[in-house]
């Protein structure tokens, strides 16, 4: 297995011949592709990228292999992969550097994107013995300073950005000869410095102007570390020696094994003989051993701020004070550039392998470096298909779903159902006959597509995909009724993009599947709310992440009384409503009066001013003050105080039953006056409201799991599937809703899988 497979979490050339200034992001006389000049081509998407913000001049990966269904090496026509061109929607070439080119597997190439988001589509072309010129370097034009891929297997290590200098040398020859090149890295090759085996290894670049001096930048590398010990580990150091004429150093800490920066400032107190500034990433954020990790540093003078990432996340965010400097110029040194070790002839060489060292001179926002994990660690973030998108005869494979358990009385429109896919268990008569995960052309479900019976694609959002059990995906489905059918076609690695948020737009502000495994919650909607920690001890003591949901993974809130969510600012979309349905599933543990004072909250939109509320709603479940019913309260008055407008289940209707799932909905028409709360699928009352009006908007934050971080009123369990919807959905809706996830089985009907005779036909022409 490649060491590529093993992260921790589920990843050249020039705008050639313009007139124009190469650096234009779209030049004005781009060098367009002749389509006609190439015998083959294909198109590359990115419906995995999860940022909010479209990326401008990006380096995307391209993974090469034939396992692309019928990508032959042979039919390119120049060597080392040199007539492989890519162009833009607009028919204008790309700027391309080819990392790793392998015949006999997978070859990887670097793609200046002019403009990446979830909707890019690029394209590439293959076959012509005469292909336009390209540069490498112009990949690396917007920003990069310095960019090493570290590939060779001799000195000099060269820097594909064109505007450094190369790692020339490795201290001493003996030395030299134990330096690891041409390691498996996790892009083609690395370099392993062998500090774990005591080893003196080094990479030396002479000074360069362009290495320092900084008024913002990025540092960013991967990393493979095999051992923490009680040596600081240097990673990267722009220094004439130990403590003189310092600009900056980053090294394993020996004492807490993060990664620790350092660096000078112009007029720093030290003046280059000490660190003015150390942004330290939290305690907690300790790379794992033996696997590739992304870590990245980037500062901003004009921003005053500094930032730490590892694995496309950031770690936190640290204010630059006057006391550390007035300029916030990085100063420059005269010394080398020492990458993996202090000095050529030093003990503090890195334990294990570095690939993919990086400098820029701007400082890349959080969406930046997400994508720049995801290219290289994402099997998903690309998708490669042909010019036929979604012919449904190129899958190799497929089965029907008919929702003939449906029960309501209308027709529900773009509704989200929940497909459940797991290969046949024939002594629990489960799963799907004929289905088998290796028939999946691509990771994660990649090239599982739907259609309707007219045969039009349907959105669709992978939520868990687990090969060694059951699968869960939400497809939008047109028209539900009890005839509606669908087809599910997969085994196609050229499977035409499908945009997984399209599932939700059809009145949701949120969905929230509390899926992933770390801080940030994403939401599956293009509002991109995200839920994060307000308080990261509150975070780390009260709250589990990643328990047994009701639909993949779930949280769990009941550790502590003081743990909850927010959104990170407050969001206009979020209140202000004439309609509003929530839902939340919930998993309680106990009834205790003593564990649960007040409340338990599920989900609320409050601020408290001055002991003051600022509300616009609250789900909660009333603990021992109702004895365990629910309420749900929306406010449409403005004297900051809550409204009368309660909605609480009355004492002859079900309570949610303890330790299993409960499905609660809380509806609002405030045209017509009246709220609703639903549990299970089944309406448990209907108030009419003192008056018609609209839901207050609030300047306070999205809590989930607690009224707000230091409140005694977690609430006592397991929260997951978290909705929120600016319509008042219908109580078929509603009931289908339950259904598909608790009922899924007398919900949904799969037929068997079946091989379909056209998959194997070729594709790529």
């Amino acid at each position: 297995m490649k060491d590529r497979d093993k992260f921790v979490k589920p990843r050249g050339g020039a705008i050639f011949a313009t007139i124009c200034a190469a650096a234009l992001a779209t030049p004005l006389f781009a060098e367009q592709i002749v389509p006609g000049d190439y015998e083959k081509t294909f198109n590359i998407a990115f419906p995995s990228y999860r940022g909010t913000t479209t990326l401008t001049d990006f380096p995307v990966l391209v993974r090469l292999s034939p396992a692309m269904n019928n990508f032959k090496y042979s039919a390119c026509k120049v060597e080392n992969g040199g007539d492989l061109r890519f162009a833009d929607s607009d028919g204008n070439l790309l700027a391309s550097e080819v990392d790793t080119w392998n015949v006999n597997g997978e070859s990887l190439v670097w793609v200046k994107v002019p403009s990446l988001n979830q909707k890019t589509i690029i394209k590439a072309y293959y076959g012509n013995a005469n292909p336009p010129a390209v540069t490498a370097s112009d990949v690396w034009a917007n920003g990069y300073v310095g960019v090493w891929h570290l590939n060779e297997s001799a000195l000099p290590m060269k820097d594909s950005s064109g505007v450094s200098t190369d790692f020339t040398s490795a201290g001493n020859a003996a030395n030299a000869a134990d330096l690891g090149l041409s390691s498996d890295g996790v892009v083609g090759k690395s370099v392993n410095f062998r500090g774990d085996e005591g080893k003196k290894c080094a990479l030396r670049a002479p000074d360069d102007d362009n290495l320092d001096g900084f008024t913002a930048f990025t540092f960013e590398f991967w990393s493979n570390q095999t051992i923490h010990d009680t040596t600081d580990r240097y990673i990267l150091a722009k220094r004439y020696k130990y403590n003189e004429d310092i600009s900056y150093n980053m090294y394993d800490h020996s004492g807490k094994h993060k990664t620790a920066i350092a660096y000078c400032f112009v007029d720093g107190a030290n003046n280059g003989t000490g660190s003015d500034f150390w942004p330290s990433p939290p305690d907690d954020s300790i790379p794992a051993l033996n696997v590739w990790n992304h870590q990245a540093h980037a500062y901003s003078r004009s921003d005053r701020k500094a930032w730490n990432f590892q694995n496309g996340k950031k770690l936190n965010e640290v204010n630059v004070s006057t006391s550390n400097t007035t300029d916030g110029t990085l100063r420059s040194s005269t010394g080398p550039l020492m990458f993996g070790n202090a000095g050529v002839d030093s003990s503090y060489a890195f334990p294990g392998r570095i690939d993919e060292l990086r400098i820029s001179n701007v400082a890349r926002s959080p969406d930046w470096m997400a994508a720049s994990y995801d290219t290289v660690a994402a099997g998903g973030f690309a998708s490669y298909f042909s010019d036929e998108g979604n012919d449904w005869s190129m899958y190799s494979h497929k089965f029907t779903i008919s929702f003939t358990g449906y029960a309501g009385e209308t027709t529900l429109e773009a509704f989200p159902v929940l497909v459940k896919i797991a290969e046949y268990d024939e002594g629990a008569g489960t799963g799907i006959k004929g289905f088998l995960y290796a028939d999946c052309l691509k990771a994660s479900g990649g090239d599982m597509r739907f259609a309707d019976a007219d045969g039009n694609l349907l959105a669709s959002e992978v939520d868990t995909w687990d090969e060694n059990g059951e699968s869960l995906v939400w497809v939008k489905v047109p028209s539900l009724n009890a005839s509606t059918r669908i087809t599910a076609y997969y085994g196609w690695n050229l499977a035409g993009p499908v945009d997984s948020s399209a599932v939700w737009t059809n009145g949701f502000v949120g969905v929230w599947h509390l899926d992933e495994g770390g801080l940030v919650q994403l939401d599956s909607t293009t509002n991109a709310i995200s839920f994060v920690s307000p308080d990261n001890s509150y975070y780390t003591t009260n709250i589990t992440i990643g328990v047994s949901g009701v639909t993949g993974a779930a949280i769990d809130f009941s550790k502590g009384k003081n743990g909850c969510f927010i959104a990170e600012d407050d969001r206009g979309i979020l209140d202000g409503y004439d309609e509003m349905t929530l839902e939340v599933w919930t998993w309680q543990n106990h009834h205790d009066p003593a564990e649960t004072p007040w409340a338990g909250y599920f989900l609320s939109k409050y601020r408290n001013v001055s002991g003051a509320s600022d509300n616009g709603w609250v789900y909660i479940m009333n603990e021992s003050a109702n004895n365990g019913k629910t309420t749900f309260g929306v406010k449409r008055d403005s004297d900051g105080t809550f409204s009368e407008d309660w909605v609480t289940v009355p004492d002859e209707y079900p309570k949610p039953a303890r330790a299993t799932w409960n499905y609660h909905v809380g509806r609002f028409d405030g045209p017509n006056a009246k709220a609703w709360q639903l549990l299970n699928g089944e309406v448990s009352v209907e108030k009419s409201l003192k008056a018609v009006g609209k839901i207050r908007s609030t300047v306070g934050n999205l809590h989930l799991g607690n009224q707000f971080k230091s409140w005694s009123s977690s609430f006592p369990g397991k929260l997951d599937e978290v909705r929120i919807s600016n319509v008042a959905r219908s109580t078929d809706w509603i009931k289908a809703t339950y259904d598909t996830i608790q009922n899924n089985a007398d919900f949904a009907t799969y037929g068997k899988a079946r091989k379909q005779v056209k998959g194997l036909m070729i594709i790529v022409r």
